[in-house]
């Protein structure tokens, strides 16, 4: 509670607030009310969706088309805040609960290779090792093709 009241204090005193997404801006505006006039400011992740055009590797759409049941993607890199291991742990819990469903992410080694270790520890002992796909890094430009690979 602390640290959200020192978040709000910051962010009534600021200039100008930059966030990371338009919804993210949306719920600063209408949090409180305090904010409506204050100037939101949304950061530009730098790609134009045009460009989201090249096709995946083909050894990549075959591991994809190999596996069975649900596929859940989660883009994103190996890093203490991303939850990763919260996920993982959510997964086991849909496994137990009988929903046959696969993790694939793009989670590679080299970003954090600490975490990495972790997440490869915390899947052995939750006996998740057939059911998490690390695909590593994939070029921007081949993203919209993963994404019709899942559900």
């Amino acid at each position: 509670m602390l640290r959200r009241k020192l978040a709000m204090a910051s962010i009534q005193r600021a200039d100008v607030i930059v966030a990371p997404s338009n919804a993210m801006a949306d719920m600063i505006r209408h949090s409180d009310g305090k904010f409506n006039n204050k100037n939101i400011l949304t950061l530009y992740h730098g790609f134009d969706a045009n460009t989201l055009n090249q096709h995946i590797d083909k050894d990549i759409v075959e591991k994809l088309q190999s596996i069975q049941g649900p596929k859940l993607l989660y883009p994103t890199h190996a890093a203490l805040h991303k939850g990763f291991d919260v996920l993982i742990s959510a997964l086991a819990k849909l496994r137990e609960r009988g929903v046959a469903v696969t993790l694939i992410t793009t989670v590679s080694p080299q970003d954090w290779p600490e975490g990495f270790s972790s997440y490869k520890q915390q899947i052995k002992e939750l006996d998740l090792e057939n059911y998490v796909v690390f695909l590593g890094r994939i070029p921007q430009n081949q993203m919209e093709s993963l994404y019709q690979n899942f559900d």
